[in-house]
Formats: structure tokens, C-alpha cells, sequence
């Protein structure tokens, strides 16, 4: 954000029926601190039908919602604290509903339906030097979306991560480490088994992972040797060990 100081808008408009909004404004704040607020909305007309010059149903309508704070505690402290918002809507048309003709057939009906998408997402990160030179950050989030494709399908899910990593240099070496923390979970519907039908319909996946890597510089600007591993465990699939090896 302290690269965004300042106002910004942006209109476009054409005559296809598609237009796009966006709009910034920046603050510098006291404390060595900086906000950023921006929103986005882009809107499209429907598509016209070839055949008969008629309005398709492939309208869309987009709008996000962004802010962003970032402090300076010190030479070797800082804060960012994010925070975002989507609402999303777009029509579509499926030529799959199957019915019966009077001569005994069946035919295929365009079926019209609307795709909502809204999520909200809240973000965190501290990042630190210690006195020894150990560089760390810390980072964690947590978010929450819906989908729905009324009446056949319709998706509710939360995401929480959870983060740390630090690094430290010296002589020929460059270590870094870390271990993190993810859990995502679902709740799905399906009102209408006849296009879509799940066993089951809720489900939440964790994962956890530690890894340790190391850039060993051989000979200074010509050979490097990468060396490391990573360890990840999982409710589902058991656990799994990866390591690499590299040399440049």
C-alpha cells in the first residue's frame, strides 16, 4: 500500500455492452503506517443469438472490494493486515433438459440458470529480525465462499492457513525452514440427483507440513548445491516425505 498513495479511477465503457469500473485511494497514516481501499466492478450485456438476433443469457456482473494496511513497526518488524471481498453473478444456458415429444421422442430443452459466487477472505502477516539474524514471518488466513448453480448444485466452504517460515544465512550456507497448517472444508447440495449426486456431501481436509532447505554455495558465483526436504501429513492419503536435491 505505500506504493499506492494517492487517488485513481478508471472507466471503461464500449459498445459491446461491456464495461469495468475500478477505483483506489490511498492514505498515509501516522506510525509509519499505510492504507489502501480499492473496488472493481465489471459488467457484460448478454451475447446476441446468431439465429434469430435475440439476447443470449450469458450476462455476467463481477465486484471485488480490496483494503490493505501495512505498518513499519520498526527497521526489523512490519504488519500487513488484508482483507477482500468477490460477488459474482453470470448466466448460462444447458441444453439438457430431456423431454418427451407428442410422437413418442424425446428432445432437448435449453435449461437457463445463474452461477453466484461470493467469498470474504481476512489475511494477517508479521514478519520480524532477530538480534542473531534469523529472519520470520508469520501468516495466517482464513476465508469463506459459496457457489451456487441453483437448483443443481450449491457449495459452501471455509479455508484456514496457517503459516511460519524463517530463514538464516551464514558463511556458504542459506537455510530456510517452516511448517504450516491447512484445513478446508465443504458442504455440498445437490437438490436435483438427476444431473449431479455426491456420496458425500460433506468433507474437511487438514494438512500439515515442515520442511528444511539449504543453498550451499560451492564456489562463489559459479556452483550451488540445494539440499532439502519436506514432510506432509494429511487425514486423507496418510503422510508423505519429499526430498529434493539440486545442483546449479
Amino acid at each position: 500500500s505505500r506504493q499506492q498513495q494517492g487517488s485513481a479511477v478508471t472507466v471503461v465503457a464500449g459498445n459491446q455492452g461491456r464495461s469495468q469500473l475500478y477505483a483506489r485511494q490511498g492514505w498515509m497514516l501516522e506510525d509509519e503506517s499505510t492504507l489502501k481501499l480499492s473496488v472493481q466492478s465489471r459488467n457484460g450485456g448478454a451475447s446476441r443469438q446468431v439465429a434469430d438476433g435475440s439476447r443470449g443469457e450469458d450476462s455476467f456482473h463481477n465486484a471485488t472490494l480490496d483494503l490493505r494496511y501495512d505498518r513499519d513497526i520498526s527497521a526489523a518488524e512490519g504488519l500487513t493486515i488484508w482483507a477482500g471481498a468477490l460477488h459474482s453473478r453470470v448466466g448460462d444456458m444447458w441444453y439438457s433438459d430431456i423431454a418427451p415429444t407428442p410422437m413418442g421422442g424425446v428432445s432437448i430443452r435449453p435449461l437457463n440458470l445463474e452461477q453466484a459466487m461470493d467469498s470474504l477472505t481476512l489475511m494477517g502477516r508479521y514478519h520480524w529480525l532477530t538480534p542473531g539474524g534469523v529472519e520470520s514471518s508469520v501468516l495466517g488466513s482464513v476465508s469463506s465462499s459459496a457457489v451456487d448453480m441453483l437448483p443443481y448444485f450449491s457449495e459452501n466452504r471455509y479455508t484456514v492457513d496457517v503459516e511460519y517460515q524463517g530463514r538464516y544465512a551464514w558463511g556458504a550456507h542459506d537455510v530456510l525452514w517452516g511448517i504450516n497448517f491447512h484445513a478446508t472444508g465443504d458442504d455440498i447440495d445437490t437438490p436435483s440427483p438427476n444431473y449431479l449426486s455426491l456420496s458425500q456431501s460433506r468433507f474437511t481436509q487438514r494438512n500439515t507440513g515442515v520442511f528444511l532447505h539449504d543453498d550451499w554455495t560451492l564456489v562463489p558465483d559459479t556452483w550451488k548445491l540445494g539440499l532439502g526436504a519436506r514432510w506432509d501429513g494429511t487425514n486423507r492419503g496418510g503422510s508423505a516425505l519429499s526430498p529434493n536435491a539440486s545442483l546449479l
